[in-house]
């Protein structure tokens, strides 16, 4: 995110525990109040849990 957003909601998943991600694909929405941010995957790799929930509040660096 940039680097004035510190915080955001998580909108939507794309995808769920047990799928198959492939580098930069999209993964989840984040909305600020000034703009909707797509976070994308690091590496290769298949989602063993998600650590939140759609709606929750997200901070930037957040594990």
């Amino acid at each position: 995110m940039a680097e004035s957003i510190s915080e955001g909601v998580l909108a939507t998943f794309h995808k769920q525990v047990g799928d198959y991600v492939e580098q930069d694909e999209e993964i989840a929405s984040i909305e600020t109040d000034k703009i909707d941010v797509a976070i994308n995957a690091s590496e290769n790799g298949t989602i063993a849990k998600l650590l939140v929930s759609e709606g929750d509040t997200v901070t930037v660096g957040q594990a």
